[in-house]
């Protein structure tokens, strides 16, 4: 059998690959002897994967996924996916659009990745958070700021795993930039 993965590496970031063991696989990349990519992002999980008979297939196949954007890696990941494919197919019965259903499984894996203990352990902050719409929760998320540019600031992403907690100035986000894996923080304002 030949497979084709997805890895949610530790820095948020996704990593493509092609085996025909895929345990095998996924052992060689947390042990720092997969490839070189993830070697700096340990350890890593399987986010998503497809079998293929034909080696031809699921090399053609690795190759269309490494060309995909990473919004669309993730809609990939919630649509098919465990709990969150389940999730999406009874919104389908019950006649809901792609739009709401897509949203709504973005929010359930925002909230899964705080409840593995990635995320805040400040009930309170996590509330105020999701109270905010959600475009001002990409607003934050997306426009952060990282010395990883070349004139020495950046606005970056966090990637997924990001902290939010609550200080005497509102709500902080913390984690680590999607692009270089530096520690950022952000004050919601």
């Amino acid at each position: 059998m030949n497979y084709v993965y997805l890895l949610r590496c530790a820095d948020g970031s996704l990593y493509c690959g092609w085996t025909t063991d895929l345990e095998r696989r996924l052992k060689a990349h947390n042990s720092g002897t997969g490839a070189k990519y993830t070697r700096s992002r340990l350890p890593v999980e399987l986010a998503y994967y497809e079998e293929y008979e034909d080696r031809t297939e699921a090399l053609s196949r690795e190759w269309h996924i490494k060309r995909m954007t990473r919004e669309e890696k993730l809609k990939l990941i919630m649509k098919y996916t465990g709990k969150y494919k389940e999730m999406a197919d009874q919104f389908r019965k019950d006649g809901a659009d792609e739009q709401m259903i897509e949203r709504f499984i973005r929010e359930e894996m925002e909230a899964d990745a705080f409840a593995k203990g990635k995320g805040t352990t400040d009930i309170n902050a996590y509330k105020e958070w999701m109270s905010l719409p959600e475009r001002a929760r990409e607003m934050y998320l997306n426009n952060a700021f990282c010395t990883c540019g070349d004139n020495g600031s950046y606005v970056t992403s966090f990637a997924p795993g990001y902290t939010i907690r609550k200080d005497r100035y509102g709500l902080i986000i913390e984690g680590v930039c999607v692009r270089c894996g530096k520690q950022i923080a952000r004050v919601c304002d």
